[in-house]
């Protein structure tokens, strides 16, 4: 098979050609400009991240926080992989953990399963209320139809 190459400015006129690489310098000069403002940007926020109160960068080993660490840590690594981590490096204390989590859980899907029954019995009653109120009404239009003839 043969390929022939084909330029599509051949065929445009010669002010039309013109007008067309016009643009695309301006297109290629505007994004330019842009990347270089970002460049800008960037270097004016990581020379204001320097500047700002508690040093430069996260510092992993002299922060404090272990809420900070645990979240740098799951931002870098995911929050599985660091979960697995501390059960492999410290596996009593996420026994005990785990434990404890599941004591709670159960705890909880206990408080649900009684919350359950208590709505279905409120349901009950409710529609038992209704059905009451409905045959009170109905007794009511039928002594004020009988009253009425």
């Amino acid at each position: 098979e043969e390929v022939y190459y084909f330029e599509p400015t051949d065929f445009l006129e010669e002010e039309l050609r013109n007008m067309l690489n016009e643009k695309i310098k301006m297109s290629v000069k505007n994004y330019y400009d842009k990347y270089h403002a970002a460049l800008r940007r960037i270097e004016d926020l990581e020379s204001q991240l320097e500047g700002a109160p508690g040093g430069s960068r996260f510092d992993l080993m002299s922060c404090q926080d272990l809420g900070q660490v645990l979240r740098a840590m799951c931002v870098k690594f995911g929050a599985e992989a660091t979960v697995l981590s501390l059960a492999e490096n410290a596996p009593q204390e996420m026994e005990a953990w785990a434990a404890k989590s599941s004591k709670t859980a159960a705890g909880l899907e206990d408080e649900l399963r009684r919350l359950k029954v208590a709505l279905e019995k409120a349901e009950g009653e409710i529609q038992r209320a209704r059905a009451e109120a409905d045959r009170e009404l109905e007794a009511a239009k039928s002594a004020a139809e009988a009253a009425s003839e």
